[in-house]
């Protein structure tokens, strides 16, 4: 994966010093430029966000609407819960492992489990439902595509928040455990790459896409985590100005150093190959 690293230079797994609050009342947040100043599309961008009135904080989403000029909205195509169900298993072990397994893997593992009165491991079609009923699992494709490369061709994104993504039950914007699991106090948004079939991840495509450049999280003696690490735990996909983006703010990791202030949300592009920062911004709450 060619990349310009420079870019990246304060990019570790950031995590938000707060835990969402439950209020009756809505957090006002405002954002502020900090690069990328004079930039058509960070501009507007800063617009977009800054015209938006948050009932819960950004972190798993940021606005689509299009009252501002030059974003072309995407259509979002939710996840059938048989479609969630099927894709549940290959995107945890991707996320666990970098590697999604099989169905054929999972029947002979659970079929070990049962023959040890153990089990099942794997949650059940009408569990997904719930999830997906109580907001804790909230999945969507886009149609027409996207196009998050700009490479001219299509890619069949996948977008994917709440459980099965390494960490517990919730809904975004409410609080969870961030001391346990490297979030933000709500539930993480990761994007992913399917296969033509739709019921796997293109494992290779994904990982080029989306995938820090770190290729992973470091460990202690310089080692890597076998996870998958997201450039962000809160990736949104943007398009303007028949340019397509992606957003997230940024996280860190307990063994990389963590970026003084308030939170940042950072603004990549895709194209050529490489993939740049092209905007930032810090988050407040408003008052």
């Amino acid at each position: 994966m060619k990349l310009i690293l420079t870019v990246f230079a304060l990019f570790g797994m950031y995590a938000l010093s707060g835990q969402a609050e439950d209020k009756k009342e809505p957090t006002y947040y405002k954002f502020n430029l900090v690069k990328g100043s004079s930039v058509p599309v960070c501009e507007a961008y800063l617009e977009r966000l800054n015209t938006t009135v948050y009932a819960k904080p950004p972190f798993c989403g940021r606005p689509e609407a299009t009252s501002v000029p030059g974003f072309t909205p995407l259509n979002r195509k939710p996840l059938t819960a048989e479609e969630a169900h099927t894709l549940l298993p290959r995107l945890s072990k991707f996320m666990q492992l970098r590697i999604q397994g099989s169905k054929e893997d999972d029947d002979a593992y659970e079929a070990m489990l049962k023959s040890n009165g153990v089990g099942p491991s794997i949650d059940s079609l009408e569990t997904v439902k719930k999830f997906l009923r109580d907001g804790e699992i909230v999945a969507w494709r886009y149609d027409p595509l996207v196009d998050i490369d700009n490479d001219g061709s299509p890619d069949n994104v996948l977008v994917w928040q709440g459980y099965g993504l390494n960490a517990p039950l919730g809904v975004c914007g409410q609080t969870i455990d961030n001391k346990n699991f490297s979030t933000d106090g709500s539930q993480p948004q990761v994007a992913f790459v399917l296969e033509d079939s739709q019921e796997r991840i293109d494992e290779n495509r994904t990982m080029e896409l989306f995938g820090h450049p770190s290729g992973g999280y470091p460990l202690p003696a310089g080692a890597k985590s076998k996870q998958f690490r997201p450039m962000g735990k809160t990736l949104g996909i943007f398009k303007y100005k028949d340019i397509y983006y992606f957003d997230t703010f940024l996280e860190f990791s307990e063994l990389e150093r963590k970026p003084k202030g308030s939170p940042l949300l950072d603004v990549f592009l895709r194209k050529n190959g490489m993939t740049r920062r092209v905007c930032e911004y810090r988050m407040n709450k408003a008052k």
